[in-house]
């Protein structure tokens, strides 16, 4: 913790297995050869280079994250996202994260309403127990 209230810590996905680094990586890079072999179409081929870059960003970002009494803060690059506590109503952790959701119990629309926390590399124990004095835990 950096304050006395504020607990903040920040993930790059991209560093935890080079495995899967390596297969994101190939994976975009087959998609590019094959929309280019396909359709022998430079735009369409720098089309699919940004869609598929910017659905796999936050994949190549660090994310930095801040819970603090006011609520939390999500950042990556140079934007910050924050959300108060008021905004969400419960949380239930996942083996990488937890999701925080708007509803009282989880719901299909938790993907789309709620906001999903990566986890810290050691720091699981610590994130509940901060989002339990402020949200109730899923049932």
């Amino acid at each position: 913790m950096e304050g006395k209230d504020i607990l903040s810590w920040q993930v790059e996905p991209y560093k935890e297995s080079w495995l899967k680094t390596i297969c994101v990586i190939l994976f975009l890079l087959s998609v590019i050869v094959i929309v280019q072999v396909s359709f022998r179409e430079g735009v369409l081929t720098a089309i699919s280079i940004v869609v598929l870059a910017g659905s796999l960003l936050r994949f190549f970002l660090i994310t930095r994250y801040e819970l603090s009494p006011q609520g939390i803060t999500v950042g990556y690059m140079r934007m910050e996202k924050k959300h108060s506590w008021e905004k969400f109503q419960c949380y239930y952790s996942c083996p990488k994260g937890v999701q925080l959701s708007t509803m009282v119990k989880p719901s299909r629309l938790d993907s789309f309403r709620g906001l999903y926390i990566i986890y810290g590399k050691q720091n699981r124990e610590e994130v509940l127990k901060y989002l339990g004095t402020y949200l109730n835990e899923a049932k």
